[in-house]
């Protein structure tokens, strides 16, 4: 077995064990087809006061995933989203890649992001 095909085991048995520190999430991909996988979620919340579009709080947060093609998300794309806990988080960038993962920046779309302008409080 090879340095990378042990630190990839490794980093799927222990680092995204669900009993451990991983939480399941479903990864939609922008070419269609969604999976349900296992993730580190990292929730990092900034306060906004945005008066003209009535946007009170935005919230970002750093997904952690395989980037095994069975596992997780090998390829990602600034349209795809994740849904975590029944929010929708969208994919903004990758922040870091490795051997075995990639850290991805999301940002939460709200009920209001996805209504459009017409329906934000003023």
């Amino acid at each position: 077995m090879s340095f990378k095909d042990n630190v990839t085991a490794d980093f799927q048995s222990v680092i995204l064990n669900t009993d451990e520190l991983a939480e399941q999430v479903t990864y939609h991909f922008a070419a269609g087809g969604s999976l349900s996988m296992a993730a580190i979620f990292r929730r990092d919340e900034v306060a906004l006061d945005d008066s003209e579009t009535g946007r009170r709080q935005d919230a970002f947060g750093v997904l952690t995933v395989s980037t095994d093609a069975a596992l997780g998300v090998p390829n990602w794309d600034p349209s795809d989203y994740v849904t975590i806990d029944s929010e929708r988080w969208e994919v903004v960038t990758a922040l870091q890649i490795d051997l075995a993962s990639v850290q991805l920046q999301l940002k939460r779309v709200s009920q209001l992001d996805r209504a459009g302008p017409d329906h934000r409080r003023r």
